[in-house]
């Protein structure tokens, strides 16, 4: 890009329109660490009172049920039976959970595991839908930035399509370059290509009838940014609701459970 902008005497557009893609690039993953951190504190906060009943409460409470063994709730047995797993065998898990991440990460960085990754969570329902509308925002983003800076069009579709980070993506994207190359028009291979709305093929086809692709490329580029920032929203919306009423309903049924078995101890005590 910096070449090209100085082959066509732009360099100063050129490296404005590279910093505020990077700029957008750094508010957008800021905006979504922050949309995420209340949910991730509260998955953390599910996982420490599991753990808290599982190797605190569950023990202090389980001579009660010796001598009545069969008494104790099936919930509180297998928490109970975790709870010793944890501690006869900590050393065990955790060297099984370090090897286990450490053969998933480089599965991951090689070329098959990135794509099988990639594929696995471009079927997640909703998050595969927020990871590819991510990468066209960033694909239009910089296409429109090329072709503004009188980059050629082929050239401008390879650079764009490197710069997709979704393996499955990529090569559908890279595909579009070659049939343009063939000599069909460009909504003609993004419609071809199967990652484009509706609504973006009309724009890249009107931009194409005025003669103005960069700019409507950067309108289309827009409009999807905003879909996706409101997607991002309702997802945050839900979840954060979702979480809560669930560690509710786990941490309630483990103290239902409890407090049901130390009242049946009581009742046959009393009897």
């Amino acid at each position: 890009m910096l070449a090209s902008g100085e082959s066509s005497g732009k360099i100063a557009e050129v490296i404005s329109g590279l910093a505020e893609s990077y700029r957008y690039r750094a508010e957008q993953r800021s905006a979504m660490l922050e949309a995420l951190a209340y949910p991730a504190f509260l998955v953390l906060v599910i996982m420490g009172a599991v753990l808290f009943i599982t190797l605190f409460l569950i023990p202090a409470i389980e001579p009660l049920f010796e001598t009545d063994r069969a008494s104790m709730p099936t919930t509180l047995m297998v928490f109970s039976l975790l709870g010793r797993l944890l501690n006869e065998r900590w050393m065990v898990i955790l060297t099984v959970v370090v090897a286990a991440g450490a053969g998933f990460l480089a599965a991951a960085r090689s070329p098959a595991g990135r794509r099988i990754s990639w594929n696995c969570l471009l079927h997640v329902p909703v998050v595969g839908r927020l990871i590819r509308e991510t990468a066209i925002v960033r694909y239009l983003q910089v296409l429109s930035l090329l072709m503004g800076n009188s980059v050629p069009m082929i050239d401008a579709l390879k650079l764009a399509a490197e710069t997709c980070s979704v393996p499955n993506l990529q090569q559908r994207l890279s595909g579009i370059r070659e049939d343009v190359a063939k000599g069909k028009r460009l909504n003609e291979a993004c419609k071809q290509a199967g990652v484009f709305g509706g609504s973006t093929i009309t724009l890249i086809e009107i931009g194409e009838e005025a003669n103005n692709l960069p700019a409507v490329l950067r309108k289309a580029s827009s409009l999807l940014d905003t879909q996706l920032k409101r997607s991002v929203g309702r997802l945050v919306t839900f979840l954060t609701p979702a979480i809560t009423i669930f560690m509710g309903l786990m941490v309630g049924g483990l103290v239902v459970s409890v407090m049901t078995a130390l009242l049946s101890i009581n009742e046959v005590a009393l009897n």
